[in-house]
């Protein structure tokens, strides 16, 4: 969602690394990916190959739990979960 919010192609993760998506941001996501089709969303600047037929879940999830967790946005971090359990563990 960072590297479309910053039409960053090709994808670079140093620079989404520490974004800042805000939850209008993520709602404005959701209500595009919402209206476009899986080609569609392929075409956008930022949108990583293999992405787009998830991106619409991946932001309806951002949106609600920023919203459901009354926060103004999210911290963008372009390692996975395991990573953060992995580092929570050490």
């Amino acid at each position: 969602m960072a590297a479309v919010m910053k039409a960053l192609a090709p994808y670079d993760p140093e620079k989404i690394r520490d974004a800042f998506v805000s939850r209008e941001e993520a709602e404005r996501q959701l209500a595009l990916y919402a209206g476009m089709s899986a080609a569609e969303r392929a075409k956008l600047p930022g949108m990583q190959a293999g992405r787009e037929d998830v991106i619409l879940g991946g932001a309806c999830i951002a949106a609600e739990a920023a919203d459901f967790c009354s926060v103004p946005g999210m911290i963008v971090r372009d390692c996975g979960l395991r990573h953060a359990l992995v580092w929570e563990m050490l």
